[in-house]
């Protein structure tokens, strides 16, 4: 299992545990290619409790977040990062690969 975390951690993967009733429960490591998350009709999926905070001002708007962020709430227009906060599943992961510190998890308000 440790390899497993691992290699999530390494492919800046989501870990998002489920539980669709009638015994069917599991974790899935979230990517873009072709969990209920993307599918046309997705499952609503529990956003947490925390959300993406960004500080502009730190920031150096490198675009790496952009690349881990699975769920569209970041992206660059032109040279300047723009987030959109109700994308956001408060997955952390844009943490990870932010070389200045400029992104934290918050409490969802």
């Amino acid at each position: 299992m440790a390899g497993v975390l691992k290699l999530a951690e390494e492919k800046h993967l989501v870990c998002q545990p489920f539980d669709f009733g009638k015994g069917y429960v599991g974790v899935c490591f979230c990517c873009d290619d072709c969990c209920y998350l993307f599918n046309p009709k997705p499952i609503p999926c529990n956003k947490g409790t925390l959300i993406e905070s960004t500080d502009k001002a730190t920031c150096i708007n490198c675009g790496k977040c952009v690349k881990v962020c699975y769920f569209g709430a970041r992206a660059m227009k032109g040279a300047r990062l723009r987030v959109n906060r109700r994308r956001c599943s408060g997955c952390g992961l844009c943490t990870d690969v932010c070389p200045v510190d400029a992104v934290t998890m918050v409490k969802r308000g």
